[in-house]
């Protein structure tokens, strides 16, 4: 490798290249740490001999399978080179790919691809919002979208005189509102006795349609129905 590393570049740039990696998962990010560990323990010299124990417990990664498989990752995706050993009393070997951005590194042509990969991988700083301003503006949205839902949902009981009025402008009596009002009231402005009033106005028209029908004697026409009504002659010789 040429030229020393600037560990502090190469950090911010690889931390800025895994926010736009949407196929990293906590995984790669705590092993990759744990292998810059190891690799800033060898002075940022390649290659770097690996312990298997030793990086799953820097990692915090319990499954070897899973270990494997990042590691393996890690390498196909460019971060870093992984070379596994086909001995079993010889340590695998890594090489950190370079990612800091040292002016001296652009004009060598000795460079090890293996090792520096700042002249394939340009470094683009963005502005990125903060974890906290992020929650913040998600609050917000949330907040105002409950307050839409509760607008559109929420049901407010209206005054007596508005009901009053309500009712004399569709055709009927103050009266008649009144008696709406009242009896709604009393049952917690229930529709049906069971369901949430969501609109007293609706309600206020089916009432007023109801009354009139009442009033104009469409309340039934069967024969028990005149049969029990006292006000009309009864035939008692015919049975209920």
């Amino acid at each position: 490798m040429s030229g020393k590393v600037n560990y502090i570049k190469h950090l911010q740039s690889v931390v800025e290249r895994m926010n736009d990696d949407d196929r990293l998962s906590p995984w790669h990010i705590s092993l990759y740490h744990a292998l810059f560990h190891c690799w800033n323990d060898n002075r940022l010299e390649n290659p770097v001999s690996i312990n298997r124990n030793e990086l799953m417990k820097l990692s915090k990664i319990g499954s070897m399978n899973t270990y494997t498989k990042t590691l393996k990752e890690l390498s196909h995706w460019e971060y870093l080179l992984y070379e596994p050993s086909k001995n079993r009393w010889v340590g695998s070997k890594i090489y950190m790919y370079r990612f800091d951005t040292c002016s001296d590194n652009s004009g060598d042509n000795t460079t090890d691809k293996r090792t520096d990969k700042t002249a394939v991988i340009p470094v683009i700083k963005q502005v990125r919002p903060s974890l906290k301003s992020i929650k913040v503006n998600k609050e917000i949205k949330d907040l105002k979208v409950e307050k839409e839902v509760k607008s559109k949902t929420s049901f407010a009981v209206p005054e007596l005189e508005e009901v009053k009025s309500f009712f004399i402008s569709n055709g009927s009596t103050g009266s008649e509102g009144e008696n709406f009002f009242n009896y709604f009231s009393s049952n917690g402005w229930l529709v049906g006795g069971k369901a949430k009033m969501k609109d007293w106005n609706a309600a206020a028209r089916n009432w007023i349609k109801r009354s009139a029908n009442f009033k104009n004697g469409n309340r039934g026409s069967s024969a028990v129905e005149n049969r029990l009504n006292t006000n009309n002659d009864k035939d008692y010789s015919m049975p209920l």
